[in-house]
Formats: structure tokens, C-alpha cells, sequence
């Protein structure tokens, strides 16, 4: 019997250096019975778990923990025996992990010992002090708790030190003394003694120092069998082999999950799932389509086949979640994005409003979303307003309960050899500046220097940046989805505190979840989306009855702007690219627009000349009367995946589902895949009958564009935003640029850009003013009045108290002067009396220099010279009189602005007089 326990992986945060696969891979090259994971979460289990059936090497799972005992910090390594202890440990994994400290006490855990054992490692000055000062009475207390806890209780030898290898004798009186067994342990922490520098470097980046030379990489075979001699250790290795052939686990994985039943929340709940999808599509189609309507049939036909293979799949109740979602949003009045990804391609979720998008009428394939024939769940993302995202969540959470929703992990990785090089050589004082430069140099490729000219300590780092290139660094939170389940998530995956309103988190990736059948569902924040709400209701305080669904997709001058490719602000479309490619195709069409979007990419960026090339002369025939429809509104083109499906749907009577798999197969670019592929494709077009010279010309003509091919499910969603920001533009520019203007705010390159379009608009720019600037943009009697938070130093908060001091101004000179007029100005000593508490002489500078003051007598030069708070504050009653002071030269002046702005406000404020 082989084997030692304790082995840690980098999923043990800045605390090793292994992979899951280094260790498993080990372990099976050493001749291990098996390996005992023992980080202190639960982050690499389903991995593990995998590997070791990979490899045919038996696992054991295990967790490393801290408890506090009479103030008294301990560690502890527990392991399970069977399904029901890795139950056990998940639960206490997340008991853990949702401490605030790292920390717990043995009673949290006491009802989850059952059908684990644990395991007292050496190096613990807790149970240490305890094996070298014979404090059997004091042992015997803690490990009869234990006792209690867990099945078992094992004690752990190890010689990696001197210091362990005296305490490893100690710890043998003691399990004699109380017959309890011990086991072989070796803390690993990398593969190989060589990475130990890296290994104490990784530990100072959590601000742990380890100077400590012990010996923690993996322990080979002949190492182990030197270690523990099996003459010498004849009890351990009988009990070893014992304990081991006990561990058992069947379905260690967690099997197939339930989706929540939607139908469960309604009342009274006399009907199924698949009946309750099927009515609320159908009412869906009826009020978009009217059954004496010609097509009505054809999409009868469409919904029936989609609800059918909803059905089959056993996905009803995930539509039915998606659809509530998307409906508690619109009725709070959240904008929901008309659709994201292949989603868009279902009449289902078109029926449920979870799209906007009819398939029908944009050639668009149910099976490319949800395919029969490739057993995945459904994948519905949503887009909302990035500012409300919170509100869906919450809305999620509040019905189905907080147990059953939990944000999904991921982990921030050492990704980039110069960075990781970067930071290492702040813990390596000896490596010299010019050193880390060529090394530097190296990995950019820019220097001369082959990897031979570099000198050890050179190597050295390069050794050590790859030991940590590709490790978790942190963990993250998935910036979209959410997991939900029908059973309480702590009862079948481990869950740790997360940061976003006490919803927990997953310890276990998204990938993973999905595979065993958790609802995964994206709620993106779209910040589009938020720009475009603000805009509508904008729009609305003067035009009530104003809604995006009444955009008409024919409107004349939203195509103008776009042939113009004046486009800044609009969504997907601010690129260069996308300007140049505008111009030239002059869109006249939403489907151009569709079109665009998806030839404005890399990949298929050279094929824009030919589609417009063949645009022009106005191209029809491709390769065969059966297929050139397909080909025709792309002008010869592959430009989207549907494509390539209806292409072999046709030419070969693949089915939708086959051809699905086709596209997914020929996009992998792997030599022997592609080989199956074509020959099934020639096949298959032989027994239709097909030329097979066109057959071949037409597979090479498909592979050519396999990797550029766009979802057009997601380009047809993804141009309606667009097109609506376009037609905002075009027919509400004031809305549209004042609420991208104020989203701009601290952005100065964008907000010059934007102050440029309102010039060529012809409207007037009121530069920023005390008395006529706000904390926000505002339009008023043709004139854009800039904020005062444009201004470095300046926030809202300070604004709010001005404009409070304004409207108090406003009213004493209103009584004085019986008029409704503005007062230009007042003294520049009231205003620091009055604005006092607020203000600080940086922040006074920039008022002064952005031209806020200007209107109070004085120039620039004198207000600034006059800037001390001192006078005020010390002297507030005295009758100072300012001193006055030249102004500055011209020049000077500019600069001063464009340094407190950010941008070059002079010069704009000098096109808009040049062009009036």
C-alpha cells in the first residue's frame, strides 16, 4: 500500500503550486493506491474527482480546517469515507466558508462527523506541544471529542524534517498509548524540490513570510518507500490498507439536478408544466398573429415543433422561469434587451416575450438554440439596464428563496509571464534592474538575445514565472449568471459567502454546474440598455405615449445617419470599422444593418469587400439553383452558422439537428473530424443524388467561412439595439446626447467628442457658470448648459449646495429689484463666505481657470491671487478689497481650462462662434 495524506493543490490559494492533474498524474507514476486532496476548500472536487477516474487511481477527499479550541487555534485534516461523508464535507465547507474568519469550533461541525474521519497533521502547535511535553491527559480530553465528531481519528507521521521526524516518534507513543492508528502524511506543495524559491515567493504575495527549507514536494516512490520502511511500520501500512479498502464512493459526483417547478407557484395548480408553456405560447402567437392569418399555419407548425422538443428534453419548466423573469421586468418597467445569442431564434421564447425577435421572419433556427441530438441545456441570457440587474436578482431570489440561488466562482489567475516576473522580483532584491529588462525583452520577442545569452538568475525567473503561470490567484464572482435549483444548493454543492447582498456563491465553477443539470441563467448589465432607458424617458415628459416598440425599422433619417456613419454613441457601431463599412454599404434596410454586425468582426472582415463587390453587380447565382437562395441575401457570402445549416439541410437532407452537429464539428478545425465530416457530407449528397463535383466544391466553400460564421440569432437581437439608438439619435438628439453626455461625466475625451456633434447640431454651448450650471447637463432655449462636475475636484455634492446658494440668490435679488432676472454676479469674498464649509483653494483654482467666476468682475488672474481661505475664515467682517492683478496672457489662460476640463473647451467654444 502506497500513499500519503495531505497533498495540497494551487485550488489552496497562494498556498501551493500543483495542479490537480500534476497531482493525480504523480500519484499514478509513483505507484499511489491513492490520493488524498486536503485543500481548505472544496474549489478543485469535481476536477479531482474526474482525473482520478481518468487515471484509475482511487481518490479521497478530503478538507483542510482550522478550529479554535480553549482560544487555542488547531488544524485538522477530514476525509470521507463514503458518499455520505462527502455530503458531510460539502456542508462543512460551507459552513466554513461563510465565517467571516477561517476559523471555527468543533461544535458547528459535531453533527456532520458521521462517515468521516480525521486526521491530526504534524506542524500544528496545538496538538505539538502537546506530543512533546507528554501531556497525555490534555490529549486524551480533545481526542476523545473527536472521537465523538468523527468515525475515526487518526494521527499522521511525517519525515520531511528533522523536527518532524523527533515529534513522528512522539506521536507513535501516543497512538500505542491510546491505540489509535497513524497514517503516512507529506504535506506537497509542488512537484519537485527545484520549485521550493517559487513555492516560499508565492507564500510572501499573501504576506505569509516562509523561509522554512523543509522539503514539500511530492514524495516519489523509492522516497516513500525509504521513509516509511515496511518491515518498521508494519501496524500503519495494516491499518493503512484497512482504511483505504474502506473508502468507497459510488455516485461521488452530485447526479443530475431537478429545475425548480414553476408550476408549484400558481394557484391552484391543476395543470403541468408542458400544458401551462404551451397555453401561454399559443396566447403569445394569437396576439402577434392572427389565426385567419395566411402564415398562421406555418407558425403553428413551428411552435408545436419547438414545444415538442421542449417536452422531450424535459425543459418546460426552464421556459417557464425564463418567461416570469422577463415579465416581472417589464411590468416593474425594467427594459429587457430584445434578445442575446441563439435565444433569438425561438418562436417559443418569442410567444413568452422573452424575445422581440420572430424567427420566421429572419430565417432563423430553433435547433442551432436548443438541438435534440446535443443533450445541453438551453442557454437564455438577458440583458438588462446595468443598474437594475440588482432588482432581478432580488426578485429571483424572493421567490424561489435564498437557498436555492447562489452567484456563481471564478478565479483570477497568474495569466502573463512579464507580470508574473513583474512581482516576483519584488521579493528578489538580488536580481538587478537591467536583468528583469531582458528577460522582459525576451518574452516580448523584441530583443536579439537568444534564451541561451540569458544568465542563471535570468533563467531562473523564467523557470519560476512558468511554476506560476496559469494558478488561482483570487476568486471572482461570474459577472452574469446565477445558479437555481429546486433543492436547497448547501445540500448538494458547496457554497461560500458571496459578495453581491448576501447572495451565497458557488466553490465550483460554471462549467461543472451546468454538466450536472443546475439552471444556469445570465442577467447581464448592459449599459446600453441603461443609456437607452434614460433616453425614452427623456423622450416621454414630452411625448407621454413615446415607446421603442413603436420605432418603425423604415425610418429615412435613422438610415441617413447610419450611411453617413455618424454613429458615435450607438451601440456596436462607434468603431472605426464600423463608420468605414457604413459608409460603403450605405444600408438601406434592417437586414443590412444585421448584416454589418456580423461582417464587422475580424474573422470575416476581408470577405466585406467581396460581399460588396458582389452586391453591386448585383450577384444571384453561386453554385446551384437548390442552395443560391440561401446565399443570396448575403451576395455569395457564408456570413452566418444558420447558413451553413440550411446549406446541408438542403444539398445533403441533413436534418436540422445533424446539421447543427455539422456546423459545431467542422468549426473545431480537427484534421480527422473534418475528414468524417466531409465524407458524410459527399455521402450523403451521392444518395441525394447531388453532382458530386459541387458536393466537394461546396463542403470546401463551407469550410473556408466555418470559422467566421455569426450567429445571425444574436445579430438580428444585437442590430435592434442599434437601429433604436440610431433612430433616437436621428429623431431625439437632445435626449440622446445630454443623457451620453452626463453618463460621460469625468470622461474628457469623450465628452469633447460629444460636444462636437452638438456644435455641427448648431446648438449653443453655455460654458460652466456658477449661477447657470447644475450638477447635470440640461437643454434650455436652444443652449446646452455644461455642468459643474465636469470640473476636476468638483462632485455632486458640492453642485447641490451651490444650486441651493443660487436659488437663494435668486430670490433676495427677485425682492430687491422686483424682477424675475438672473443677478450677474456678486462678490467673489461672498461667494467664499457663503461656500465656505465646501470649498478648498485647488477646488477654487479650477473654478477660477474652467471660467465659472467670470462674471463676477474680476479676471481670472486676480480671482486666483485672491484665492486664499484664510481671509474668510479668520476675518470674515472685514471690508478686504481684492488686489488687482493683470490678466494672464491669452495662452495661458487655454491651458489653464483644458488642465482643469480635461479638454479643450476655448477651442470648441471658438468653432461654435465661427460657425454661427
Amino acid at each position: 500500500m502506497r500513499g500519503v495524506f495531505y497533498l495540497q493543490s494551487f485550488y489552496s490559494l497562494l498556498q501551493s503550486l500543483n495542479s490537480l492533474e500534476t497531482l493525480v498524474q504523480k500519484a499514478k507514476e509513483n505507484d499511489y493506491d491513492f490520493v488524498a486532496l486536503s485543500d481548505d476548500n472544496l474549489y478543485g472536487m469535481p476536477t479531482f474527482l474526474k482525473l482520478c477516474h481518468s487515471y484509475q487511481i482511487k481518490p479521497i477527499l478530503g478538507l483542510k480546517i482550522n478550529f479554535l479550541h480553549n482560544n487555542q487555534l488547531a488544524t485538522l485534516l477530514i476525509y470521507a469515507k463514503n458518499d455520505q461523508g462527502i455530503k458531510n464535507l460539502i456542508q462543512i465547507s460551507t459552513i466554513i466558508k461563510n465565517e467571516e474568519t477561517p476559523q471555527i469550533t468543533l461544535n458547528q461541525i459535531a453533527h456532520l462527523g458521521k462517515d468521516l474521519f480525521a486526521l491530526i497533521p504534524g506542524e500544528n502547535p496545538f496538538f505539538d506541544d502537546m506530543f512533546f511535553r507528554d501531556q497525555k491527559d490534555k490529549f486524551f480530553q480533545i481526542a476523545t471529542q473527536l472521537q465523538k465528531i468523527f468515525d475515526e481519528l487518526v494521527l499522521g507521521i511525517s519525515y520531511q524534517n528533522s523536527f518532524l521526524e523527533l515529534l513522528s516518534e512522539n506521536i507513535i507513543d501516543f497512538a500505542n498509548h491510546f491505540q489509535i492508528p497513524y497514517v503516512p502524511i507529506n504535506k506537497t506543495c509542488y512537484d519537485t524540490f527545484q520549485a521550493q524559491p517559487t513555492y516560499q515567493i508565492l507564500a510572501q504575495m499573501e504576506n505569509k513570510k516562509n523561509d522554512d527549507q523543509t522539503d514539500l514536494s511530492f514524495l516519489t516512490k523509492d522516497n516513500f518507500d525509504s521513509a516509511y520502511n515496511a518491515q518498521t511500520h508494519k501496524a500503519m501500512f495494516a491499518y493503512l490498507k484497512k482504511l483505504i479498502f474502506s473508502i468507497k464512493y459510488q455516485n461521488y459526483l452530485p447526479q443530475k439536478m431537478l429545475l425548480p417547478s414553476f408550476i408549484d407557484f400558481l394557484q391552484p395548480q391543476k395543470i403541468t408544466a408542458k400544458e401551462y408553456l404551451k397555453q401561454i405560447s399559443y396566447k403569445g402567437l394569437h396576439q402577434y398573429i392572427d389565426f385567419k392569418n395566411s402564415k398562421y399555419t406555418k407558425y403553428q407548425q413551428r411552435l408545436d415543433q419547438e414545444l415538442q422538443i421542449i417536452a422531450d428534453m424535459e425543459y418546460d419548466n426552464y421556459f417557464l422561469i425564463v418567461g416570469d423573469v422577463v415579465r416581472y421586468a417589464k411590468k416593474q418597467g425594467i427594459l429587457v434587451g430584445p434578445g442575446r445569442g441563439s435565444s433569438s431564434g425561438s418562436l417559443v421564447c418569442f410567444c413568452l416575450q422573452i424575445t422581440e425577435i420572430d424567427p420566421l421572419q429572419y430565417d432563423l433556427i430553433f435547433e442551432r438554440f436548443l438541438n435534440p441530438q446535443r443533450k445541453t441545456m438551453p442557454d437564455i441570457d438577458l440583458d438588462f439596464p446595468d443598474n437594475t440587474r440588482d432588482l432581478i436578482i432580488q426578485y429571483v431570489c424572493q421567490k424561489y428563496g435564498t437557498k436555492h440561488v447562489a452567484s456563481i466562482i471564478t478565479f483570477g489567475r497568474f495569466v502573463s509571464q512579464k507580470a508574473i516576473i513583474n512581482e516576483l522580483v519584488k521579493f528578489m532584491p538580488t536580481v538587478r534592474e537591467f536583468q528583469t529588462k531582458r528577460v522582459l525583452a525576451y518574452l516580448d520577442k523584441k530583443s536579439t538575445y537568444q534564451k541561451e545569452t540569458l544568465d542563471l538568475q535570468m533563467k531562473n525567473l523564467l523557470t519560476m514565472a512558468s511554476y506560476i503561470e496559469g494558478i488561482p490567484r483570487f476568486t471572482g464572482t461570474h459577472p452574469a449568471g446565477i445558479i437555481l435549483s429546486q433543492m436547497p444548493l448547501d445540500q448538494i454543492i458547496p457554497l461560500q459567502k458571496g459578495t453581491h447582498n448576501n447572495l451565497q456563491q458557488t466553490q465550483w465553477e460554471a462549467s461543472f454546474l451546468e454538466s450536472i443539470g443546475l439552471l444556469k441563467i445570465d442577467f447581464l448589465g448592459l449599459r446600453s440598455l441603461t443609456l437607452m432607458n434614460k433616453m425614452v424617458l427623456a423622450i416621454q415628459k414630452n411625448n407621454p405615449h413615446f415607446g421603442l416598440f413603436k420605432i418603425p425599422l423604415n425610418d429615412t433619417k435613422t438610415f441617413e445617419l447610419l450611411q453617413q456613419g455618424k454613429t458615435i454613441g450607438i451601440f456596436q457601431l462607434e468603431s472605426y470599422n464600423a463608420k468605414i463599412f457604413l459608409q460603403k454599404m450605405m444600408p438601406q434596410k434592417f437586414e443590412d444593418l444585421i448584416a454589418l454586425l456580423a461582417l464587422n468582426r475580424p474573422g470575416p472582415f476581408d470577405s466585406f469587400n467581396m460581399f460588396l463587390k458582389n452586391r453591386h453587380q448585383k450577384t444571384t447565382t453561386f453554385f446551384s439553383p437548390l442552395i443560391d437562395f440561401i446565399l443570396q441575401p448575403t451576395y455569395g457570402i457564408i456570413l452566418y452558422q444558420e447558413q451553413i445549416m440550411q446549406i446541408v439541410a438542403v444539398f445533403a437532407k441533413y436534418s436540422l439537428a445533424q446539421a447543427d452537429l455539422f456546423r459545431r464539428a467542422i468549426s473545431k478545425k480537427e484534421k480527422d473530424l473534418l475528414l468524417q465530416e466531409k465524407n458524410n457530407f459527399i455521402a450523403q449528397s451521392k444518395e441525394q443524388g447531388r453532382d458530386l463535383t459541387i458536393a466537394n466544391k461546396l463542403y470546401d466553400y463551407i469550410l473556408k467561412f466555418a470559422n467566421y460564421g455569426f450567429n445571425k440569432s444574436h445579430s438580428v437581437a444585437y442590430s435592434l439595439i442599434s437601429y433604436r439608438m440610431a433612430y433616437l439619435k436621428a429623431n431625439h438628439f437632445i435626449a440622446f446626447v445630454i443623457t451620453l453626455l452626463n453618463d460621460a461625466i469625468g470622461d474628457a475625451t469623450q465628452t469633447e467628442i460629444l460636444l462636437k456633434e452638438v456644435i455641427q447640431k448648431g446648438i449653443i454651448i453655455e460654458p460652466p457658470h456658477i449661477f447657470s450650471s447644475q450638477d447635470k447637463y440640461y437643454f434650455k432655449d436652444n443652449k446646452l448648459f455644461l455642468p459643474l462636475t465636469i470640473i476636476k475636484g468638483i462632485n455632486v455634492a458640492f453642485c447641490q449646495e451651490l444650486m441651493k446658494e443660487q436659488k437663494k440668490l435668486i430670490k433676495e435679488h427677485q425682492k430687491l429689484t422686483k424682477t424675475t432676472q438672473m443677478p450677474l454676479y456678486y462678490s467673489f469674498k461672498t461667494f467664499k463666505q457663503q461656500l465656505f464649509p465646501f470649498l478648498t483653494e485647488p477646488l477654487l483654482t479650477n473654478l477660477i481657470f474652467a471660467g465659472t467666476l467670470d462674471k463676477m468682475g474680476l479676471n481670472r488672474n486676480t480671482l486666483e491671487k485672491n484665492k486664499d481661505l484664510k481671509e474668510v475664515k479668520y476675518y470674515p467682517y472685514s471690508d478686504y478689497e481684492p488686489k488687482i492683478h493683470p490678466e494672464l496672457p491669452l495662452k495661458e489662460l487655454v491651458i489653464k481650462q483644458k488642465k482643469t476640463l480635461g479638454f479643450g473647451l476655448h477651442n470648441l467654444l471658438i468653432n461654435q462662434k465661427n460657425k454661427s
